[in-house]
């Protein structure tokens, strides 16, 4: 199925930046162990953006079903089907994401938000879903 987004969801990769610098690496092999799909670039990881080493990847084209959140909404589809989803490499329980992610994340947002007419009301962080 195609992914039509209308929320956002961003997420932390619960990983601290200080322990894996650069998090591209460890989070698609580790989303590979979990058998997330493969995305048409030819990686597993599950959201369509991450964030990290000081740069925005691109790892999902932005209609493809994310694998980054379990949740259904009222409707019964799946939120992975219904939303765009952008990681940070960071553990938000322990530090705070650097100023410099922090610009590729809000930048990122307002982009979707622009291209989708996605409103500030359906901007979530993951925890507000699990």
């Amino acid at each position: 199925m195609k992914n039509t987004p209308t929320k956002i969801i961003i997420h932390g990769t619960d990983v601290s930046q200080d322990l894996i610098k650069d998090q591209f690496n460890s989070t698609n092999t580790y989303h590979k162990s979990k058998d997330y799909p493969m995305s048409r670039s030819g990686l597993y990881i599950g959201y369509q953006r991450l964030i990290t080493g000081g740069k925005n990847y691109k790892v999902k084209d932005d209609d493809e079903e994310g694998a980054h959140n379990n949740s259904t909404t009222p409707n019964g589809i799946s939120l992975n089907l219904q939303s765009l989803g952008v990681a940070v490499g960071f553990d938000g329980d322990i530090e705070y994401m650097t100023v410099e992610h922090f610009k590729l994340l809000k930048a990122q947002v307002f982009e979707w938000q622009d291209k989708y007419d996605i409103p500030d009301s359906e901007v979530h962080y993951h925890r507000d879903w699990n």
